[in-house]
């Protein structure tokens, strides 16, 4: 091993990358090597020529690491490792590897790892993985292309976007400079649980982005936000539903506002997002919907402090205080008990059949069916008018 470990430090004299120190280690463990961000996307691997492992070409494929016991013996230990160049041993029936951080200055920069995918690991090869976590993290201190964020411009941006409202000149220029290329129109989305463990994020967004190439993925507020940009005025549903069954397996509530043409109206459409994100707990009444994309009503995207109104809450509220009917107060409760007719007549105290006449009435004054995604969106806008 004293001859890669001279490699290695010639490697570091000559400053050739960290691509270099891998290759060498692969060389002298013959296992692979990875090294990864703190989202688990891959920065540098192990090349091996007749070397096929599901798991390994997967993540070679994709760009980022997704194997679940990989991500939970890395998970593990995020914050018992105090020691930046200490290895954790991990071990299962099919596999052994080491892992280790990679940080600068006490920063997390990622997770540096030796699996044992091409034959078991020796008594020595510990001390040489070490020695290797060593010389990546000394090429790391060399180089200030590692100290600063890598390939996060485009998603400081989008961030910029949703904590302060940019004027139009500069968002053009900026989006010029990072040839940030959008189609016309642009559909944002926001994924959100309350109790959602932060690394599950990373892996949806890699899933994400891996799946939809016209998608960027920030996390923002404790939030997943999308940006899709497409051609056509509505978005394709198989991306929707693509979208809404990787929020439903892992539990995220999921909303969706029309699409528009400006990134400067990125923040009102975001606010209001946020706002009915506020409407959505698993002990209230959006429990048994929150498998559903909520749509945000066009309404809802008008700038604060202007008067809100829909034409048909208004027809609603102007029939209740001629006629006392409680249409509104119908629809509202019909809403939050789930749509069932039987919970809302108990909830107002009132029979069965006086439900089906109200809605029926509603139906007709508005001249619309009162469905129950018409009723979701009435809902939602009175919610944010009495706000």
């Amino acid at each position: 091993m004293d001859i890669y470990k001279q490699r290695i430090f010639e490697a570091l004299v000559d400053n050739l990358g960290i691509h270099k120190i891998i290759a060498i280690g692969t060389e002298a463990i013959g296992n692979p090597f990875y090294f990864i961000d703190a989202s688990y996307r891959l920065i540098a691997y192990s090349h091996l020529t007749n070397f096929t492992h599901p798991v390994w070409t997967q993540m070679v494929k994709r760009g980022f690491i997704d194997d679940p016991e990989v991500i939970h013996s890395l998970h593990g230990f995020r914050s018992k490792l105090d020691n930046q160049i200490e290895l954790l041993h991990f071990e299962n029936p099919k596999h052994q590897a080491y892992h280790g951080k990679v940080s600068i200055k006490d920063q997390l920069i990622g997770f540096f790892g030796c699996i044992d995918y091409v034959h078991p690991f020796s008594e020595q090869d510990e001390q040489f993985i070490q020695f290797v976590l060593m010389a990546i993290q000394v090429q790391m201190q060399k180089s200030p292309f590692y100290q600063k964020p890598h390939n996060q411009h485009i998603n400081f941006f989008l961030i910029d976007l949703l904590k302060s409202p940019l004027d139009e000149d500069s968002i053009k220029q900026r989006q010029i400079s990072l040839k940030l290329d959008f189609d016309k129109y642009i559909t944002q989305l926001v994924l959100h649980k309350e109790d959602q463990i932060t690394f599950a994020y990373d892996l949806i967004r890699n899933e994400l982005e891996y799946r939809h190439k016209n998608l960027h993925c920030i996390l923002h507020d404790q939030n997943i936000i999308l940006f899709i940009h497409h051609t056509e005025v509505r978005l394709k549903p198989n991306i929707l539903d693509d979208i809404l069954q990787l929020a439903k397996k892992h539990g995220l509530s999921c909303l969706h506002g029309l699409a528009y043409t400006q990134l400067a109206d990125s923040l009102i459409y975001y606010e209001a997002l946020r706002y009915l994100l506020k409407q959505v707990h698993p002990n209230e009444y959006i429990l048994h919907l929150e498998d559903h994309l909520f749509k945000v009503n066009k309404y809802l995207l008008m700038h604060k402090g202007v008067q809100l109104m829909d034409p048909v809450l208004k027809i609603l509220q102007e029939y209740d205080e001629v006629h006392h009917a409680e249409l509104v107060n119908t629809l509202l409760q019909t809403v939050e008990n789930g749509f069932n007719q039987a919970k809302t007549a108990r909830a107002l105290n009132i029979h069965y059949n006086t439900i089906l006449y109200r809605l029926d009435l509603m139906r007709k004054i508005t001249e619309l069916e009162m469905n129950e995604k018409k009723m979701l969106d009435l809902y939602f806008l009175y919610q944010l008018m009495k706000a």
